[in-house]
């Protein structure tokens, strides 16, 4: 339905970082215009953003992408007011680069800040890949630690610790 309505948009922000499962019935979509549509049990809130880039995905054969790995992360370092936030915030994004770096290594997490930098001037997040970069290089220990999260001070102390299973 989204890919008829709003065709080559692009799944964004908090809704792409929650894989497309709306936050309080909203759904945030990059797209040529912003706008606010209502629709029975959902609104579809359309976000002026960046046209499609290389790395998003269509999905399942429709005209409807679900941005790339850098630009998902990129868009949810923004920040956001109201009380329904279109980005999942900096915690959240850094719990995902310490998954990512426990899961596909740092060498992941080297390409990801690459691919952010080719990204983010094309999307106009240059301050969102400044942090993108020094929550890679804290989590690397290629720069001094300023990771918030639990695991992540965890990870960057100099005791050794187990993340909860």
């Amino acid at each position: 339905m989204l890919a008829a309505l709003f065709p080559d948009a692009i799944y964004g922000y908090r809704s792409a970082f929650d894989g497309g499962v709306p936050t309080n019935g909203v759904v945030y979509l990059s797209h040529t215009y912003p706008r606010k549509i209502e629709l029975p049990g959902l609104t579809v809130s359309l976000l002026k953003g960046a046209a499609r880039q290389a790395g998003d995905m269509p999905m399942q054969g429709k005209d409807l992408f679900f941005p790339s790995e850098p630009r998902l992360l990129l868009e949810n370092l923004t920040h956001s007011r109201g009380p329904v936030k279109k980005s999942a915030g900096r915690d959240p994004v850094e719990a995902r680069m310490l998954n990512i770096a426990d899961s596909r290594g740092g060498d992941a997490l080297s390409r990801l800040r690459e691919a952010g930098r080719v990204l983010a001037p094309l999307l106009g997040f240059h301050k969102e890949f400044l942090e993108l970069d020094s929550l890679i290089g804290s989590i690397l220990g290629t720069r001094a630690s300023k990771l918030k999260t639990v695991a992540g001070k965890a990870r960057t102390a100099a005791a050794p610790y187990d993340p909860p299973s």
